[in-house]
C-alpha cells in the first residue's frame, strides 16, 4: 500500500517510517494534541528490509543516512526524535 494513497483508517496497525521528522513538521491542534505533517518521504515497513534513500533534513538525519549506509527507517525516526527533544529542552529557557 502506498502511504500517499492510504487513509488514516487503512494505516491503522501498519508501521510507517516518516523519515522526515523535524520541528517544522510537528504541529499542535487547539487541544495541544501533537499532529505530524509532511509524509512525502514516508514508507511502509516491510519486514527487515533496509532503506538506501537519502531523504529528510541533514540536521535531523541519523549518522548512517549521512554516511550513505543502508538503514532501518525506524532508527532514523528515533534519531530525529532525539534531535527534536534536544532542541526542545535546550531552548526551553525555564518554561517547564
Amino acid at each position: 500500500m502506498d502511504p500517499g494513497e492510504a487513509t488514516q483508517g487503512e494505516l491503522q496497525g501498519e508501521l510507517l517510517d516518516c523519515r522526515d521528522l523535524k520541528c517544522e513538521n510537528i504541529l499542535l491542534d487547539v487541544y495541544n494534541n501533537v499532529k505530524l505533517s509532511d509524509f512525502g518521504f514516508a514508507r511502509l515497513q516491510t519486514g527487515d528490509q533496509l532503506s538506501r534513500t537519502y531523504c529528510g533534513s541533514a540536521a535531523y538525519a541519523s549518522p548512517e543516512v549521512l554516511q550513505g549506509v543502508p538503514y532501518h527507517g525506524t532508527g532514523y525516526d528515533i534519531w530525529s526524535l532525539g534531535v527534536i527533544l534536544y532542541i526542545m529542552v535546550s531552548t526551553a529557557q525555564g518554561r517547564f
